[in-house]
């Protein structure tokens, strides 16, 4: 299995198996109140810190060095958060079709065609739940 096949096969374990994946609602581009209130702004930071560290180390157990590793998770997480605040509305499918070229952006590595339909697989059950 190639090193994007491990990534992907991780990421599928760390999701639920027996419930749908949830869905993450972000306030519209507006709407600051979260980081106008202090409280809530610490909170928001501190899971935004965390998530960056954890997808961090992830690429470098994954073999890239420190200022990759970091420009690598950034990329990721804000592109994801980005899909949430810009209100992306895309089929499944379509979004699946995208996923080969994230990959290569992301990681700089192709994906094979068993990873990529072992992916899509579970991806799909998670979504029939």
């Amino acid at each position: 299995m190639t090193p994007l096949g491990v990534v992907l096969n991780r990421a599928m374990r760390a999701l639920p198996t027996q419930r749908p994946l949830p869905t993450l609602e972000r306030p519209p581009l507006s709407d600051s109140s979260g980081r106008r209130d202090a409280a809530i702004a610490t909170r928001v930071q501190r899971a935004d810190e965390q998530r960056l560290l954890a997808l961090t180390e992830m690429f470098a157990r994954h073999g890239f060095h420190d200022a990759e590793a970091l420009v690598r998770a950034r990329l990721l997480y804000h592109s994801q958060v980005g899909y949430y605040a810009a209100r992306t509305s895309e089929p499944t499918e379509t979004r699946l079709a995208y996923v080969p070229h994230y990959l290569q952006a992301m990681t700089g590595t192709e994906a094979t065609t068993e990873e990529l339909a072992h992916f899509e697989a579970f991806l799909l059950s998670t979504q029939s739940r």
